[in-house]
């Protein structure tokens, strides 16, 4: 699958289980499976904004519980 706007290709795949990438939040568990990761760490995720047909680009990342998630604002 080519990712818009680029000619790179991917084939790694993420479900939104909340239905909206800027309200995922996975408890990181070191007794789960990839540590409660339901989403590769790294993959993109590209959605097209439904008013201006903007591509916004996500990643999914991991970030330490030291570190106040309210005030994380831009990339990480």
């Amino acid at each position: 699958m080519a990712t818009p706007g680029s000619p790179i290709q991917s084939s790694l795949t993420a479900e939104i289980f909340t239905g909206n990438p800027a309200t995922v939040n996975d408890a990181y568990d070191t007794t789960k499976l990839n540590n409660g990761a339901r989403i590769a760490l790294g993959v993109a995720v590209y959605v097209i904004e439904s008013v201006t047909g903007g591509v916004q680009k996500w990643r999914y990342v991991r970030l330490n519980t030291t570190v106040d998630a309210t005030k994380v604002f831009g990339p990480v």
